[in-house]
């Protein structure tokens, strides 16, 4: 069925969303309007608007003369005038699809302003991941863009090999990497690890700085990851760090922390709800739990060195942090 007769069109081609969104809901007014006010009251109504406009009477008495005659006369041509029931439902069926528009629309402003989001806008959203791939993947899984990382473990556990391997691996693949050196600094542990574990040294780059104060006072935006080792020697708080984040937010940060005995990370708990990855490093073997896999192991050297290296345990048994506060993963 044809309702051109009673469709209200304005021009959408130079509206923003947000005056499209208005220009529909006053298209759905329009038409619900159609269906429920009467012909012959809107005849009333059209005609004494058009006596008051068309005539313009000065005085007021004359002014309700011509309202109430035009109203009248409104009302005596459309009083017998109904809309057929096949058009009454095809303008339902044009306001449901009106509305079903407008609906979309705000559900999308919901979700770029970090409100609502449908269950099927979330479903089709894409999301910016580093595709990990070998070891990295079986380990991490495809961390968003960026990420947070927290790695630790006892002295000479291999908590900084495995975090040179890392950065050695994100600088080859995915971007520039800086590794902040703080407790070590150049030196010639430092120099043995990067000619041990570093394979393609082009993209990534040390520095020595080892404190907070000297890290913020250079420039870290040309780098895609930052990776300090270790928190603790920087002395660097849960609220510094959350700060290097704000101001870089598409860095993705690694941090080293030295272990206690008991096998905990040294430091707040808020540096553990405030990351995606935590990796614990016990025995020459790495173990995590974030948001991005399952908890799984994989051994800091590709292959163990010796017959009697420690075998990477069942997820269930793998040596991994366990929060004393409540986990957020």
């Amino acid at each position: 069925m044809e309702v051109a007769d009673y469709s209200y069109s304005p021009d959408f081609s130079d509206n923003t969303e947000t005056q499209r969104i208005n220009d529909l809901h006053q298209q759905i007014k329009f038409l619900s309007n159609k269906i429920t006010i009467a012909p012959a009251i809107r005849g009333m109504i059209g005609g004494g608007a058009a006596a008051y406009f068309l005539l313009k009477p000065k005085d007021t008495a004359t002014k309700m003369i011509y309202l109430g005659l035009g109203g009248a006369l409104g009302y005596y041509i459309l009083r017998n005038k109904h809309l057929p029931d096949d058009q009454v439902e095809a303008i339902k069926l044009q306001i449901q699809q009106l509305t079903d528009e407008v609906n979309r629309l705000e559900r999308g402003q919901a979700m770029s302003g970090g409100g609502l989001i449908s269950s099927d806008s979330l479903l089709q959203s894409d999301y910016d991941v580093y595709p990990f791939d070998g070891k990295y993947l079986e380990l991490i899984g495809e961390p968003t863009t960026p990420f947070a990382c927290i790695v630790f473990g006892l002295p000479k556990s291999g908590k900084s090999i495995f975090s040179i391997q890392f950065a050695d691996y994100l600088g080859s693949n995915f971007g520039r990497v800086l590794y902040i050196a703080s407790e070590e600094g150049f030196s010639p542990t430092l120099q043995k690890k990067v000619k041990d574990f570093v394979k393609d040294s082009s993209n990534l780059d040390f520095a020595p700085f080892k404190t907070y104060e000297e890290i913020i006072a250079n420039d870290l935006s040309p780098y895609s990851f930052v990776f300090i080792d270790s928190l603790n020697f920087a002395k660097i708080t849960v609220e510094q760090l959350e700060m290097l984040k704000t101001d870089y937010p598409a860095i993705s940060f690694i941090t080293i922390m030295q272990s206690t005995k008991g096998g905990n990370f040294r430091g707040s708990q808020e540096f553990a709800h405030n990351c995606d990855v935590i990796v614990t490093i016990q025995n020459g073997i790495a173990t995590q739990k974030g948001r991005f896999q399952a908890q799984s192991s994989c051994y800091v050297f590709d292959e163990p060195e010796e017959e009697n290296v420690a075998e990477i345990p069942q997820t269930n048994n793998a040596p991994a942090y366990e929060y004393q506060a409540e986990s957020s993963f």
